[in-house]
């Protein structure tokens, strides 16, 4: 299988569940255009496999792309068995993970909007190196390397 973006989605307020559209436009160095985590330095971009929520949750519906606050939602790639520094490249658009996890200011662990603690340890979020737009369906590749599969 292939490694894919089956799901961008947006929010303009943190903590809440984003919503799925047709494509998200990545500025470098900034983020997802209009999204509330655009901007910080780490967070700029986050990620989350289906495979991940499935662990969790199986086929519930509800848990549909943006569930977890993520902006895009993958498939066929391992996320949080990349390492940091590695770059994911979504068409014109490339992406350099930033971390692994999320954490809350005094080191807790935070959970995701939905209270399924998916986040704190699959979520993986990015810094955008190079900007451009990504829609459900763009492959995803590693820089460097052959397509994740």
């Amino acid at each position: 299988m292939k490694a894919t973006v089956i799901g961008a989605c947006i929010s303009d307020r943190k903590g809440v569940r984003k919503t799925l559209v047709e494509e998200v436009r990545i500025v470098e160095d900034f983020g997802v255009e209009g999204d509330a985590h655009a901007g910080c330095r780490e967070r700029q971009v986050s990620l989350l496999a289906e495979e991940s929520v499935a662990e969790v949750l199986g086929d519930d519906q509800f848990a549909g792309p943006g569930a977890f606050g993520e902006n895009l939602r993958t498939r066929g790639i391992d996320l949080t068995g990349l390492a940091i520094g590695a770059t994911l490249r979504i068409g014109d658009v490339r992406l350099e993970v930033t971390r692994i996890g999320k954490q809350s200011p005094d080191g807790e662990p935070l959970y995701d909007p939905l209270g399924m603690r998916i986040g704190p340890t699959k979520a993986v979020f990015c810094r955008a190196t190079r900007g451009g737009t990504v829609r459900s369906g763009d492959p995803i590749e590693r820089v460097g390397s052959s397509t994740i599969e």
